[in-house]
C-alpha cells in the first residue's frame, strides 16, 4: 500500500541524523583552514617535515570518529577525504577534503570532541600533527603561531559574516548564497539535506529553491552534486 507523499519526507526527517547535531557539524566542518585561510604555508611544512608524521590512506579509512577527542591536527597531503555524520543509510556528509586542508585545529584549542568522522575516499596521505607537538609548535614558531591565530579569527569572522547574509533574504537568495560559499571548481559536492540543514530549512522547500535556480540557468542538479552553470547569475540572485 503506498503511503500518503507527506508522510515519506516525515520518515526521511527522523531516519536521519538529529537536525542540531547535523547543523552543527556542518557548521564546525566550515571553520577548516583551507585554501588561502590554511595557517600553514608550504615553507612552514618543510619546516616542520620532522614532526610532521606522514599517514596513508586507502578509500574507507577513518581517520577520526565523531565523539572522540581529538587526537591533533590533520593535513591532507594528497587524496580526499569527507567529514559525515551519522552512519549507513543515516550518514549525512557535511564537507569534502582537498589536498592543503587542515582539520582538527578549532576541536583541539577548545577541547571539544570530533562532531563529525573523518574517512579517507580515495587512496592518500594526511600528515599528522599530536597535541603535544602541536602545543611546542605554537610555543617555539612565533610567527606560525601569529599566522595560526589569524587563520582562525578569519575563519570565525567568515562564518559569522556568513551567517549574518543566510539570516536575511528569501530562500532563493539564501541559497544562491550558500552555493556561491560551499562551490569548489564550479561544484558543490553535498546532498540537499545538509544544506537544508545549514539552512535551517525543511528539504522539500530547499529543493524547490533549487528548482528554480536550475530554471533561471543558475545551475544544474546533478546526484549529490550542484553544478553552478552561471556563476554572475548565481551571485545576482544571491544579491
Amino acid at each position: 500500500m503506498t503511503q500518503p507523499q507527506h508522510h515519506g519526507r516525515r520518515l526521511a526527517v527522523l531516519t536521519g541524523p538529529p537536525q542540531e547535531q547535523l547543523k552543527a557539524a556542518a557548521w564546525v566542518a566550515r571553520c577548516i583552514g583551507r585554501g588561502e585561510h590554511a595557517p600553514l604555508r608550504r615553507e612552514d611544512v618543510a619546516a616542520l617535515a620532522d614532526i610532521l608524521r606522514p599517514v596513508p590512506v586507502r578509500p574507507g579509512t577513518v581517520v577520526t570518529s565523531a565523539g572522540a577527542a581529538p587526537s591533533g591536527v590533520w593535513i591532507l597531503r594528497s587524496g580526499s577525504a569527507e567529514l559525515a555524520v551519522g552512519s549507513g543509510p543515516r550518514q549525512v556528509v557535511v564537507q569534502i577534503l582537498h589536498p592543503g586542508d587542515i582539520d582538527g585545529d578549532v576541536q583541539m584549542l577548545l577541547h571539544m570532541p570530533v562532531p563529525y568522522t573523518t574517512r579517507a575516499l580515495e587512496t592518500g596521505e594526511f600528515l599528522h600533527l599530536s597535541n603535544a607537538d602541536f602545543d611546542r609548535v605554537l610555543q617555539r614558531h612565533p610567527a606560525i603561531a601569529r599566522r595560526w591565530l589569524t587563520s582562525i579569527s578569519t575563519r570565525l569572522a567568515h562564518s559569522q559574516a556568513r551567517l549574518t547574509a543566510l539570516l536575511g533574504g528569501t530562500l532563493i537568495q539564501q541559497t544562491a548564497r550558500l552555493l556561491l560559499d560551499e562551490a569548489a571548481d564550479g561544484a558543490v559536492h553535498l546532498p540537499q539535506r545538509t544544506l537544508a540543514a545549514m539552512l535551517g530549512a525543511r528539504r522539500p522547500s530547499l529543493n524547490k529553491a533549487l528548482k528554480e535556480l536550475e530554471r533561471r540557468g543558475a545551475v544544474r542538479l546533478a546526484y549529490r552534486t550542484i553544478e553552478i552553470t552561471d556563476s554572475a547569475a548565481l551571485r545576482n540572485l544571491a544579491a
